[in-house]
């Protein structure tokens, strides 16, 4: 047999809702809620007081607490933050130490040459890219060579340079030295002011070119990591920190300290130059860990720039960016830090970052310029406490709650039996209302009730009788309006079902009609908007011309021309200017007529001889333009059915394009093939080139784009245009391919017999 297994909740369900029907339908269970309700609410008063006053005085103990942890761990990275500014401070100062070793190592060697001859091989380690710089590629270096050299594209090559960055060789073993023992540094190198360059550790400059990284043509000049020192930046010829700048190898954001290098007579020759890589600078200087997690350290720089772990300082760089410290703000206490900060001052301050309260605390690094920073989240300091403190109030609370509900279980115990007793004589009067709304509910509408007091409770009953009577007067009259409604209802409904059919029918024409009307106004735009462009464009065209020829026929007439010479040339001018139009009035005259499938004469032709003529006049053409012309001409042409002439004029249109942009020396040439369905004729040649961006609309009419540096192509855009229409007469298909730089491909096919033809 199968047991029937009711889930838990269900039964908790069912208790609720039983107790809330006990409420409802019991007058003596409301007397009992009603005493416990006016018990209830003094014990709850006195426990939320006690809550109270247990939960003040234990914060005013974690106050106190929290001032003084805050105060001794302040105190203690405030010592913290000096040890680390000095430390980093010697680490910076040794930078600036082993470049001053090296610049007086470099000013020996060009100031005394002959103390440091070379043999002269540096020209069997040099290669010439394909970019015009120079450049000794690391994987092809001798185990002597741990350096490599640059020279720019745009540097004259000269033996002095060349020995000179010979010579430089001699500093390999203290660069080597530097960046091994240094584990900020990741590069250190000479950057002569001809833009060349002596780099350790080697660099692949062949595949930063390739990367658009380093740029071929580098002119030190232009970047921060030389002028920083040169005469006009740095007159007096100190020690220089650039700013952070994204470097042109694949190291990414950088900084770099530089030291000029003069000769003897007062010439600058080049800068030396030390890398630092950000990265390095988080992983290795900032890499000071605090108990608190939201707490980090950061450098100012002498230029104001800040470095700090990105993650950690992107949430306070707005609104208020940590760089505003040096007074680019106008909120005064940023200010004022910012002051104490460039006048070599140490301290803390609790500031605002990210709508958080932060600690600041600041000290300088030497005289260096820069300064180091702290920012600790205030709430992360006292966190452990306040947790701490959170336990111990629930704790008391627990044990409070407690003692008031023993309290509060006694005091309902008694307040039960209590009501108990006194709801007796009360509920029997109103059990037997209830008994009379009910048969009032189920329609018994003359129902009365017994009135057996004169109280509060015989008054309700006399009334409860007399609305039972009223009741059953009122129902007999709403039966009776129902009735006549119901009647009423019925008509309206078959009225309103006419109504409806009539509309619908009437909505159904309208719509129609309106469909009609908006296709026919789509199609008037339409029209209307190709005619104005073909206005613009046709104005456009002959303007130019016009204006050109009534200049020229207006200096004829006044007789400004200073010979017969200038004279012809004028009239030449103008008869060329004339010729443009005329050409351009024929080419809109054939379009109107393909458009309007007009001037067609289409007859089965066997095309061989057709082409064949057309070659030999071509090739005459393009032998004064200086144009090297072949062709190949299958035999086996299918006849077809076509226009003869329309088709040489679209092959006539095709080799124009290709003349207009080839160069004297160049390569057109044209191929007929027989395909099984037609005809295939295609033209090459060996020009600019069209762009990739112009090839959608090369057969658009009124297109003149821009070859590969070539200049704004004359004509007026519509010989292609035509050479499509012809094509597409003849139910054929016409396209191009080109690559800039590499010529073009334009070709078209003809079918046997066009369909409907």
């Amino acid at each position: 047999m199968r047991k029937n297994h009711q889930h838990p909740r269900c039964k908790n369900y069912g208790t609720i809702s039983k107790l809330i029907h006990l409420f409802e339908s019991s007058l003596h269970y409301k007397l009992l809620l009603v005493m416990v309700l006016i018990t209830i609410p003094p014990l709850v008063l006195l426990g939320a007081y006690s809550l109270y006053q247990t939960t003040v005085e234990i914060s005013r103990a974690v106050e106190s607490t929290k001032q003084n942890l805050i105060q001794n761990t302040l105190n203690l990275q405030q010592e913290n933050l000096k040890s680390q500014a000095a430390l980093i401070d010697a680490g910076l100062e040794n930078v600036v130490n082993n470049i001053k070793i090296l610049q007086s190592i470099s000013e020996n060697i060009f100031n005394n040459p002959e103390e440091y001859n070379r043999p002269g091989t540096i020209t069997n380690i040099l290669t010439d890219s394909q970019y015009g710089y120079y450049y000794s590629p690391p994987d092809h270096l001798p185990d002597t060579e741990i350096s490599n050299v640059f020279i720019s594209n745009k540097t004259k090559v000269t033996p002095k340079l060349l020995a000179e960055l010979e010579r430089l060789k001699h500093m390999e073993p203290v660069m080597q030295s530097f960046v091994s023992s240094n584990e900020n540094v990741v590069a250190v190198y000479f950057n002569f002011k001809e833009s060349a360059a002596r780099i350790y550790p080697k660099l692949d400059f062949k595949k930063l070119v390739e990367l658009q990284l380093f740029p071929p043509d580098l002119e030190v000049g232009n970047y921060e990591f030389f002028y920083s020192a040169d005469e006009k930046h740095n007159p007096e010829k100190e020690i220089t920190w650039t700013k952070i700048y994204r470097d042109i190898t694949d190291r990414g954001l950088m900084i770099t300290c530089n030291a000029p290098v003069y000769l003897a007579g007062g010439e600058l020759r080049g800068v030396l130059g030390v890398d630092i890589t950000m990265a390095n600078i988080i992983n290795n200087i900032l890499n000071i860990e605090f108990e608190q997690p939201g707490a980090y350290a950061a450098l100012i720089t002498a230029s104001g720039e800040v470095i700090a772990n990105p993650e950690k300082l992107s949430p306070d760089t707005n609104p208020n960016p940590i760089a505003s410290l040096l007074g680019r703000t106008d909120n005064p206490v940023f200010k004022e830090i910012g002051q104490k900060i460039r006048e070599g001052e140490s301290g803390c301050r609790e500031v605002v970052l990210s709508g958080e309260s932060k600690y600041l605390l600041y000290g300088p690094m030497g005289n260096s310029g820069w300064a180091l920073i702290y920012v600790i989240p205030a709430h992360q300091i006292t966190e452990p406490i306040e947790k701490e403190a959170r336990s111990l109030i629930i704790e008391k609370n627990s044990a409070i709650l407690s003692k008031i509900s023993f309290g509060t279980l006694s005091i309902l115990l008694i307040v039960t039996v209590f009501s108990i007793l006194l709801s007796g004589n009360i509920t029997k009067p109103v059990k037997d209302l209830t008994s009379g709304a009910t048969a009032l509910g189920e329609g018994n509408f003359g129902h009365v009730v017994p009135v057996n007091s004169k109280d509060e409770i015989g008054t309700l009953s006399v009334a409860f009788n007399t609305m039972s009577k009223q009741l059953q007067e009122m129902v007999l009259a709403l039966q009776q309006k129902a009735m006549e409604q119901q009647i009423l209802n019925t008509e309206l409904a078959d009225l309103n079902q006419d109504l409806e059919s009539k509309v619908l029918e009437r909505t159904s024409r309208l719509e129609e009609a309106n469909a009609n009307l908006q296709e026919a106004l789509d199609s008037i735009s339409a029209v209307e908007k190709s005619r104005r462009e073909l206005l613009a464009n046709v104005s456009h065209e002959l303007r130019t011309p016009l204006m050109k020829i009534q200049g020229y026929v207006e200096a004829v007439r006044d007789g400004l021309y200073k010979d017969n010479k200038e004279f012809l040339r004028y009239l030449e001018t103008i008869y060329l200017h004339t010729t443009g139009i005329n050409r351009l009035i024929n080419d809109l005259f054939d379009l109107s007529q393909l458009d309007a499938r007009q001037s067609m004469h289409f007859t089965v032709t066997d095309l061989t001889p057709v082409f064949e003529q057309y070659f030999e006049e071509v090739s005459l053409f393009l032998e004064q333009k200086e144009i090297n012309f072949s062709y190949s001409l299958d035999n086996t042409l299918p006849p077809v059915k076509v226009d003869p002439d329309r088709i040489i004029q679209v092959l006539e249109n095709l080799v124009y394009n290709a003349a207009k942009y080839s160069q004297p020396g160049g390569q057109i040439q044209i191929f007929v093939k027989a395909l099984a369905d037609g005809v295939l004729v295609e033209v090459t040649d060996s020009g600019r080139g069209i762009p990739a961006k112009d090839l959608p609309y090369i057969f658009t009419r009124f297109f003149k784009g821009r070859g590969v540096n070539n200049p704004k192509s004359n004509g007026a855009g519509l010989g292609l245009a035509i050479a499509k229409a012809i094509v597409e007469a003849h139910q054929g298909t016409i396209g191009v391919e080109s690559q800039p730089g590499k010529g073009s491909r334009f070709f078209f096919n003809i079918p046997v017999v066009p369909k409907g033809k």
